[in-house]
């Protein structure tokens, strides 16, 4: 009797639904944005490390950023970033991701913050602008290794 308590237990845990799989957020600077034969989006990314706030005066201190007083250090902006590994990562860019972009378009000289932008406008304004785009800073949103969400960091 204990036996088949058991397997049954085992039965109803190993049926259960299966949990929400793990989101990875990364930050980086995307280096390319390039369109596949198969219809598909293939995005580049070199990871950083970004820091606020008192983090962002303490990695500039470590990082022999600051010039004169070590004390009187403070980033720019109240951000810094760190870029120590050159290595580039590419990742498939899910059809159903979801683009977030805080400098795609403007109304009487203020941008539309967090807005949604298709596949194909985030390639083409990527592409297009592609110098200005290699010094922004994107959140990358990784789930089992592809792109579900790109968020534009707003850097002032």
């Amino acid at each position: 009797m204990s036996v088949v308590m058991v397997l049954s237990f085992i039965s109803s845990v190993t049926s259960a639904a299966p949990s929400a799989q793990k989101v990875e957020k990364q930050i980086g600077y995307i280096t390319q944005v390039q369109k596949q034969k198969n219809g598909k989006y293939k995005v580049t990314i070199d990871y950083i490390q970004w820091f606020s706030g008192e983090a962002a005066n303490r990695a500039m201190r470590e990082d022999g950023k600051c010039k004169g007083f070590e004390s009187e250090c403070f980033a720019p902006n109240d951000f810094y970033i760190r870029n120590v590994n050159p290595k580039l990562r590419t990742f498939e860019l899910s059809k159903k991701a979801v683009i977030r972009l805080q400098t795609f378009g403007r109304k009487d000289g203020n941008f539309y913050f967090d807005q949604k932008v298709s596949l194909d406008n985030f390639a083409n304004h990527f592409n297009k602008n592609k110098q200005h785009q290699a010094h922004i800073p994107y959140w990358i949103e990784l789930q089992s290794g592809v792109i579900v969400k790109v968020t534009e960091q707003y850097v002032p």
